[in-house]
């Protein structure tokens, strides 16, 4: 008896022992969780590692982790079930578990939370609610076979329950403390770069430099990915798209005028469009005509609208952002902020440009008051009427960028006007004829052609050909005097000038102004000619004296000495030969009558030259000295 009173009190030392181990065991192991979910992990982490301590300190047969997503709670880790995927429905009656409930789901009360089939499926001793906040983000069916949980395993279970409720807690309050905080870094980063957007688009005073710095602002500072930025255009009465940022492709353009249906006095929108929303996206797409068909190619997720005075002056669109995130409120706000800036700068900008254009345009009248000055001093210095056309010609090219056009003067005669000089005209167009159209000149009136069908309408076909499609309209300027009557004494036409309006009033006072001047030279000129024509030299005996002279120099210098006789026609006429493209050509002509011209020439073939100038319906005939005559006497009777 005593040897088994000794061998019972052996056993049940060494059992108290060995509870004394599982206890200190498990508390040590409690420790440890309590020391690991003290940390900061990921969600996955926390998941992961309640299935592992609750498994290792409750050693349980059975185990499942359900986790909420959504609106399900799905089977994420099992141990002794044979269950691998299962989806238990979100029920109300759930989070009563958390207002009615502080501890574990015993039998007595699980059947009024969850269905037979469940059970059927994860049978279980209880159940341990996971708590995030004031959600039931999941739960632990728990189950042993042969053996049942003591007082020992609830505390630890209890234990466990409530450490992984805070861990869970712990995780949700710190991120929403983490987004806060990047929030508020947003927000700070938002209107620190909106100060710099700002002030840069304050100091920019280039439109063009403006529409894409705004944009740009934009985009980065709500990382949409299609941004587009549209102000009222007062001319085209619409909103015209400034400028646009398509993140996903650099080289789109668009060019979009929307039309209001309402004046824009009148219409009427919220500063924040979601267009996600029908009720507004209708609204919003009301306001203009044929919009949904105009935009279907703009991705708009929502619209800024920027107002002045309760009036619409322009709006911003944002796409979906480039992350896939949602636009935060505070985004909008900022965005608004920074339309009204990038809006003042653009008005600052139009008002700078508008200013600047108005100096332009007074440079330009005093550059045009200049080079007219500088016209009428080279007019003053012609000495004939071809450097007089020539001069005024040149000016009216090179100073006031006259592209094509004539100077012509009247043919009484023929009732024309003789073209003496033109640019960017063919050469064979010499006369236009002054028909009904162009009566008004005789008049001293000018004559503005506005389109090229209103050339075409007033001229012959082969005299438009002759302007060689280089005409955007017509304007022609009489030159005249008045002389107890009017007489005209010849026409400016003008047919393009480069990058200025025909009809400008500008260019109108130009040419009148150039007409008036250059009216009185050119008919000193003319009444000069007439003067010159009554005392023209005696060409016979001048040519004689200079042959005389010039056979000694030739014999004395061994020069080759050369006569040619040009015969203009076998008929006397009483028109005179226009000998000035020849003098050009050679310093000794002498048209001795109307029909015979004697040229003395040094040149090797001279003959050749003079075709080339007056063409090939003239007789030429060449004398060499020392071949044909050799001296002044045998040439006069080579004539006798």
């Amino acid at each position: 008896m005593a040897y088994e009173q000794m061998l019972y009190n052996i056993l049940e030392h060494h059992r108290k022992n060995e509870d004394i181990s599982k206890k200190v065991y498990r508390y040590t192991g409690l420790i440890h969780a309590i020391e690991f979910f003290s940390q900061k992990f990921n969600l996955d982490h926390i998941e992961k590692y309640i299935f592992e301590f609750t498994n290792e300190l409750l050693l349980p047969d059975q185990i499942a982790v359900f986790i909420r997503k959504n609106h399900e709670y799905k089977l994420m880790q099992v141990n002794g079930y044979d269950k691998e995927q299962y989806t238990i429905k979100y029920n109300e009656s759930f989070d009563e578990i958390i207002k009615y409930n502080s501890g574990l789901l015993r039998q007595t009360n699980l059947k009024t939370y969850f269905s037979k089939d469940i059970f059927s499926d994860f049978e279980c001793n209880f159940i341990m609610p996971l708590i995030m906040d004031c959600e039931l983000y999941g739960f632990i069916f728990v189950n042993r076979n042969n053996e049942e949980f003591l007082e020992d395993d609830e505390i630890i279970a209890n234990a466990l329950m409530n450490l992984f409720s805070t861990s869970l807690s712990n995780y949700k309050y710190f991120k929403e403390l983490e987004n806060v905080s990047k929030q508020l870094n947003e927000k700070l980063f938002s209107l620190f770069a909106i100060n710099h957007s700002s002030k840069a688009l304050l100091s920019s005073l280039d439109l063009g430099a403006l529409y894409r710095l705004s944009i740009s602002a934009f985009a980065e500072l709500t990382q949409s990915s299609f941004t587009t930025f549209f102000l009222y255009d007062s001319i085209s009465n619409s909103y015209k798209l400034m400028s646009l940022k398509d993140v996903y492709n650099s080289s789109s353009v668009m060019f979009i005028n929307l039309y209001p249906t309402k004046s824009i006095k009148d219409t009427k929108i919220r500063i924040l469009t979601d267009m996600s929303n029908e009720s507004q996206r209708n609204q919003f797409y009301d306001l203009f005509e044929d919009s949904r068909e105009i935009l279907k190619d703009v991705k708009i997720s929502y619209v800024v609208s920027l107002l002045k005075k309760n009036r619409l002056v322009g709006f911003v669109t944002l796409g979906p952002k480039v992350n896939g995130n949602k636009y935060e409120n505070s985004v909008f706000e900022l965005i608004e902020s920074l339309a009204s800036s990038t809006y003042i700068a653009i008005n600052n900008a139009k008002n700078f440009q508008k200013t600047n254009m108005q100096k332009e345009i007074i440079n330009n009248k005093l550059t045009r008051l200049v080079k007219l000055n500088e016209l009428m001093k080279n007019i003053n210095i012609a000495g004939n009427m071809e450097q007089l056309i020539d001069l005024t010609l040149s000016t009216l090219s090179v100073f006031f960028g006259v592209t094509s056009g004539f100077i012509g003067l009247y043919d009484n005669d023929k009732d024309g006007i003789n073209i003496t000089r033109s640019i960017n005209i063919d050469g064979n167009l010499t006369h236009i004829p002054l028909q009904d159209e162009l009566l008004p000149l005789k008049l001293g009136e000018k004559i503005i052609l506005n389109s090229e069908a209103d050339v075409e309408n007033t001229f012959a076909p082969e005299i438009v050909q002759c302007f060689n499609d280089t005409y955007s309209g017509a304007l022609f300027v009489p030159i005249f005097v008045d002389e107890n009557e009017l007489k005209l004494l010849g026409v400016i036409g003008i047919l393009a000038i480069k990058d200025k309006i025909l009809g400008d009033e500008e260019n109108i006072i130009t040419l009148e102004s150039i007409a008036n001047h250059i009216a009185p030279i050119m008919y000193q000129f003319i009444s000069l000619s007439k003067i010159i024509d009554q005392y023209r030299p005696d060409y016979q005996a001048v040519f004689l004296n200079d042959l005389k002279q010039d056979v000694i120099e030739a014999e004395e210098f061994y020069l080759e000495l050369k006569i040619i006789h040009i015969e203009v026609g076998v008929n006397f006429t009483f028109t005179r030969i226009n000998t000035d493209k020849l003098r050009k050509q050679f310093e000794k002509v002498y048209p001795v009558d109307n029909m015979n011209i004697f040229v003395i020439s040094f040149d090797k073939e001279p003959v050749n030259d003079i075709i080339s100038i007056l063409g090939e319906n003239i007789s030429c005939k060449q004398y060499d000295y020392g071949k044909d005559f050799n001296s002044f006497e045998e040439f006069v009777s080579i004539y006798s």
